[in-house]
């Protein structure tokens, strides 16, 4: 009798511990089963513009941190995979872009970081079904590709507004670069349509280690106000004017502190139009995390992954809803101000930016 009470106490405490067991350990096993979302990110992390490429990184790890601590996207955390596009290369951006989809089996892309790398990877991605969200600029993107950027000739209308009322002959200076050559015609057409006059426009290669030709033939013209559109050669361009006693004011669009230290004193006073900053909760939990002040697109690439993440976690990840969803895009408020749609553009708040002892001070804002 004893035997058998034992036994059956023996069995009734198994049956106890093997339940115990599965309802404690269920939980996590659940969680290893559970798949990351995978979403590739190409910035420029390597040379020449590497300071843009890794402040696009950062805003990225910290939308990444906190929609993963929030439960992540219907219950999925995200996991980012980044790949480098040194110096800003095209060439690159694909490589990097073909690695991500045949390697890695990404279906969402953030990036890539300029104009000329968006445009190689578009029709890639076009054929792929492969979403793209990228805090970068691309004209008349395809519907798979949503740019959490302003519009750049809009951006550039808003500068000529400022430029015009003060300034009525000036000299606009860019490059080859497809971006800035964009911007600097968008300049002109509509600097001239509001009765202005450009009295000398230059375009070299990006890749020019010279602007002197560019620079005597500017100071032979006597503008009352100069127009850089070139992020590239914006040090080479001002230093080179200033070393020929040219004191026109400068005017620029989208310059990050980088592009400032390079161009050291030539620099001082320069007025700019580019994003708005981030709001002040944004600087903080930058600061916090990283150390150091955000540049941009820094702020810009988080709420481009927040973008992302409000339309995965609204439609899903079927491509042709995913597609509707950016067509129809709902206004999103962002760190760095509201962005909508507008007859298929993106237009979000800008302001004017100065440079005043060698640091980046905000003008005013222009929406």
């Amino acid at each position: 009798m004893s035997d058998c009470i034992f036994s059956l106490s023996r069995n009734y405490i198994k049956k106890i511990i093997f339940i115990f067991s599965a309802f404690f350990f269920l939980p996590i096993v659940k969680a290893e089963n559970i798949t990351p979302i995978k979403i590739g990110a190409i910035f420029i992390l390597s040379g020449e513009g590497s300071a843009w490429g890794i402040n696009a990184q950062r805003g990225t790890i910290l939308a990444v941190e906190e929609i993963n601590s929030s439960g992540g996207i219907r219950g999925r955390p995200i996991e980012v995979i980044y790949e480098d596009e040194p110096g800003g290369s095209a060439v690159k951006a694909v490589e990097a872009y073909h690695k991500l989809t045949k390697i890695d089996k990404v279906k969402y892309i953030l990036g890539p970081s300029w104009q000329d790398e968006v445009m190689a990877v578009a029709p890639l991605s076009k054929r792929d079904k492969v979403i793209v969200v990228g805090a970068t600029y691309m004209p008349n993107p395809p519907e798979n590709m949503f740019m959490v950027w302003m519009d750049a000739e809009i951006e550039a209308d808003r500068i000529v507004d400022y430029v015009i009322d003060r300034f009525h002959k000036v000299a606009v200076l860019s490059s080859q670069q497809s971006w800035e050559s964009l911007v600097a015609k968008r300049f002109k057409k509509s600097f001239e349509s509001r009765g202005g006059k450009v009295a000398a426009f230059f375009e070299p290669l990006p890749s020019a280690t010279d602007v002197k030709a560019e620079a005597l033939k500017t100071k032979a013209a006597s503008p009352d106000a100069i127009f850089i559109s070139s992020y590239l050669l914006f040090s080479k361009y001002t230093r080179e004017l200033r070393r020929l006693g040219v004191k026109a004011p400068f005017f620029s669009q989208e310059l990050d502190q980088t592009a400032v230290d390079s161009s050291g004193k030539a620099a001082e006073g320069t007025i700019f139009i580019r994003p708005a900053q981030p709001d002040n909760d944004f600087l903080e939990k930058f600061r916090k995390r990283f150390g150091t002040d955000p540049d941009i697109p820094a702020a810009q690439s988080y709420d481009a992954l927040y973008v992302l993440a409000r339309a995965l976690k609204s439609v899903g990840e079927d491509y042709g809803r995913l597609v509707e969803h950016f067509k129809n895009f709902p206004a999103y408020r962002g760190v760095c101000g509201t962005y909508r749609l507008q007859g298929g553009k993106t237009i979000t708040d800008t302001e004017l930016m100065v440079i005043k002892n060698g640091a980046i001070r905000k003008l005013k804002i222009l929406n």
